[in-house]
């Protein structure tokens, strides 16, 4: 805890998409914890520099809406369930959990040991936060949950840079292991998915990284049969989108032609009885 955080030019890869995602929740969202941390490495809301981007951008403002709309269902969830655990599958650089925290919450956050190191160096630290270093892939971050309560299992900007049969698998894994809980996931469109590949999907100097995966409203029906039989699979629509494409973002899940180019925040609910 002691060590000096790393500048921003000194991040790459991973470490560096969790800062940019994380430099923009700080400008748009009340987020005092965000800012402190992007201080802590020069990153400040003064001086975000090229890379970061000093504008909102339209990726940028998708993100942050993205970000209130699992904050909202998070908050929504312990309101319901006041003891409930939450797991977020690569965590990056987030600081939900501050924004969300009820002063019960038991918060677990999964990423790759490189990040984990860099949140522990950059984090407020707190009893009710567990860190645990592997790939969502692996196996051994589900030993970790305790399963005193009611579980939510949250995985924000995650499944896109996973292939389509790595997400069915992680679905599954999770229906027999969490029966009756709740993940919240979002996707992104077959379009994200090309543009990320021609290197199109900029902000600032950031360019988003190749996307592995897609997923619209349009295919949920689809998702839905990969998996155990009465798992429920239904779209989250945005509710309070503003901006350019709001209208788009709101609506598009309705429209039979638009639904395969709007992005999908999705809940699925596994069965309480898995049909293997």
């Amino acid at each position: 805890m002691g060590q000096q955080p790393p500048p921003p030019h000194a991040l790459s890869g991973i470490g560096l998409t969790a800062l940019w995602a994380l430099h923009h929740r700080s400008l748009h969202l009340h987020d005092p914890v965000a800012e402190r941390v992007l201080a802590q490495i020069g990153s400040g809301r003064g001086t975000p520099g090229p890379l970061m981007g000093r504008r909102t951008s339209i990726m940028a403002h998708y993100f942050t809406q993205r970000a209130r709309l699992f904050d909202a269902e998070i908050r929504q969830f312990l309101s319901r369930h006041p003891r409930a655990v939450v797991v977020t599958l690569g965590e990056g650089l987030d600081t939900q959990f501050w924004r969300v925290d009820d002063g019960r919450l038991r918060w677990i956050g999964v990423d790759l040991p490189e990040v984990v190191r860099l949140r522990q160096r950059l984090m407020p630290p707190s009893d009710r936060v567990t860190h645990v270093a592997c790939s969502v892939l692996d196996p051994h971050w589900m030993e970790q949950v305790p399963r005193d309560g009611p579980l939510l299992i949250t995985a924000q900007g995650l499944f896109m840079y996973l292939r389509p049969r790595q997400v069915t698998e992680l679905l599954r894994a999770c229906a027999r292991r969490y029966p009756g809980d709740t993940m919240i996931f979002d996707t992104s469109p077959w379009w994200f998915l090309v543009l990320s590949r021609l290197k199109w999907l900029r902000c600032g100097g950031f360019r988003i990284p190749a996307l592995s995966s897609s997923l619209s409203p349009r295919g949920l029906a689809r998702l839905r049969s990969r998996l155990p039989a009465g798992t429920s699979v239904s779209h989250i629509p945005t509710r309070d989108a503003s901006g350019p494409f709001a209208a788009f973002q709101r609506l598009g899940h309705r429209i039979p032609f638009v639904r395969r180019c709007v992005p999908a925040t999705v809940r699925v609910v596994f069965p309480v009885c898995e049909n293997r």
